[in-house]
């Protein structure tokens, strides 16, 4: 009799479980393969049947999130969300407002991308306005990471939880959340965090680190590039200081190439070389301009003008917008075979590599790049096939710097990447297309465009979220199936006298956020979100403003760096100490338990 107390499935689910949260706490091993091996055990013991061991995975929660992965990469590489960031910001000299409108700006963006892409993308013009402002890194990065969270909560796909929770409503009523259906509350909790973090919470970090992640992996000396004003240009009679203010005076212009008639043959044109030109110089059709900037002034120029970068011409412009065709940025070794050579002695175009730019140590260069000589500890920008880059580089004598998303010498497509998001925001709100269909149509519009290459479609997926959710939601399915979800449900009624549906909203809201601090969210909601519905209908009341209080506390874990992934992506680059979270967290998420209270039982009635 004891043994078969043991093997019941519900016994045996809830050991299962409690081992598996045990695991994700501790988090010494990966939390996809914790998942997948607590799967594997529950269909071994007969809990799960085998033919159901891949239900999960034909859930269309992960087809979502799949499209949504593909379609963040897709935005992001286009250059849109730089191109509003850069609108946006630098239009103030105070630290605090830019901070304001960085969150903002992270916020909003996060209800349409995967939170951990919008983080990303952030980063560099954190860095860029600490950098700046003189102030450290870690006052603006942990800031962004929590507006990443909380802006994530405004629709139906801005959070993992959210997706989760809006497919099981769908199986439990038989329609889902409508994709603006979160924003009363979610956007009501962005504004109250992001008005506290600014106001207040950025004072309670500890500035870490002195030297930021500027000084380590950002602040490569200014690049020395080649430009040309095409004969169509809209730059052509503009005066230099023009371009400059472009540049926010970031660049500065070294020399300028301008064609001229040679004085013994009429016919022939030769190049007339300006050095260190008048700000007050007016472009003329064909100029090619030596510059120097950094690689994110590079990147705003050639988003913001129609400016060619010429480089060195090894590849032709079809190449470079090529699905094969990748950017690098290199050092040269002090004994590499290139030194005291030239990119026109070593002969790039043999090896199909492109030298977009060039950044030299406390020195200024005057030469054009095809003449420059490389020196040991020179910093090159290099474009070319991905299959021969890395084995040329190799074989010049240079290492690749740590990988930065550098963009130059990309072909954008901003006006499609938003017709397309527009759309997909679009039919999503009308409700016309499912969600899921809407988001694999987006994603495959970003993928037969060739605005996402072939080749970097797997490397945009997160494929461990994939599984843990593939995984969990079949071990979700059995907690329903087993009965385990109805006798929490039954337990937490039969012994709460005092339990109404009000106090059991604000129990399900803080036992989610607190649970969510040490596992995965994504896990979190497949378990307690039917247990929300399960009590909701043994109270007889809307399964609706128990869902809400489950997709917020799931998505608001703000206590610890492993509650979210995007503030695990902070901790490492700013230098913060597990506690760090905690001093800030503990105020941010009062103030989401009690307004979160708050805003669901006013927009969700019971």
């Amino acid at each position: 009799m004891e043994f078969d107390f043991l093997l019941n499935p519900q016994i045996v689910l809830f050991g299962v479980l409690g081992i598996m949260f045990a695991l994700f706490v501790v988090n010494k091993i990966r939390f996809d393969l914790v998942a997948l091996s607590g799967l594997v055990i529950l269909v071994l013991l007969g809990v799960i049947p085998t033919e159901d061991i891949l239900a999960g995975f034909s859930n269309p929660v992960i087809l979502t999130i799949i499209s949504i992965f593909i379609f963040s990469a897709g935005l992001v590489r286009s250059g849109l969300i730089d191109a509003i960031s850069r609108k946006i910001l630098g239009a103030s000299g105070n630290p605090i407002i830019e901070l304001f409108l960085l969150m903002a700006l992270t916020a909003a963006i996060s209800g349409f991308i995967n939170n951990v892409a919008a983080v990303s993308l952030m980063i560099p013009i954190a860095i860029k306005v600490a950098h700046t402002h003189k102030q450290p890194l870690g006052l603006f990065l942990m800031p962004l990471a929590f507006a990443s969270l909380l802006g994530g909560l405004a629709t139906s796909i801005g959070t993992t939880p959210n997706i989760i929770i809006t497919s099981m409503r769908e199986e439990t009523l038989g329609t889902p959340f409508g994709f603006f259906d979160f924003a009363p509350v979610g956007y009501s909790l962005a504004a109250i965090g992001i008005i506290f973090l600014g106001a207040i919470g950025w004072r309670l970090i500890p500035p870490r680190r002195e030297k930021t992640l500027s000084d380590e992996l950002f602040d490569v000396k200014d690049y020395l590039t080649e430009v040309k004003i095409k004969d169509s240009s809209k730059w052509i009679e503009k005066e230099l200081h023009n371009l400059q203010e472009v540049a926010g005076y970031n660049l500065s212009v070294i020399g300028i190439m301008r064609e001229q008639a040679d004085s013994d043959n009429s016919e022939e044109i030769s190049l007339k070389r300006i050095n260190q030109p008048s700000r007050y110089e007016r472009f003329k059709a064909g100029d090619i301009l030596l510059i120097q900037a950094d690689s994110e002034t590079l990147e705003t120029i050639l988003d913001s003008t129609d400016l060619e970068l010429l480089g060195s011409k090894a590849i032709s412009k079809e190449d470079l917008g090529s699905d094969s065709i990748e950017t690098m940025e290199v050092v040269v070794e002090a004994e590499a075979p290139i030194v005291g050579q030239s990119m026109k002695s070593l002969g790039f175009r043999a090896y199909g590599i492109n030298l977009l730019a060039l950044a030299r140590e406390n020195k200024r260069i005057y030469e054009r790049l095809a003449d420059v000589v490389f020196q040991p500890g020179d910093v090159l920008l290099l474009r070319g096939k991905t299959e021969t880059l890395f084995d040329t580089v190799a074989r010049f004598g240079a290492l690749p710097l740590r990988k930065r998303d550098l963009r130059i010498g990309t072909p954008k497509r901003i006006a499609f990447a938003a017709t397309v998001f527009l759309a997909a925001i679009g039919f999503s709100v009308i409700g016309i297309i499912p969600v899921p269909l809407v988001f694999l149509l987006a994603a495959g519009a970003m993928i037969f465009t060739r605005l996402l290459p072939v080749t970097e479609i797997y490397n945009s997926i997160n494929w461990p979220v994939v599984v843990l959710l593939g995984s969990m939601l079949t071990i979700g399915k059995a907690f329903e199936d087993t009965g385990a979800a109805e006798t929490i449900a039954s337990f937490v009624v039969s012994h709460a006298d005092i339990l109404t549906p009000s106090v059991a909203v604000a129990g399900i809201l803080t036992f989610s956020m607190l649970l969510s601090n040490a596992v995965d969210s994504s896990v979190v909601a497949v378990i307690l979100a039917p247990v929300a519905i399960l009590l909701a209908q043994s109270l007889g009341v809307s399964i609706d403003p128990f869902l809400m209080a489950t997709a917020v506390g799931c998505s608001t874990a703000f206590l610890t760096p492993i509650g979210g992934q995007s503030s695990t992506l902070v901790m490492s680059p700013a230098g913060y100490h597990f506690g760090d979270y905690t001093k800030v967290g503990s105020f941010l998420s009062l103030l989401v338990l009690i307004f979160g209270y708050i805003f669901i039982l006013t927009f969700w009635s019971f």
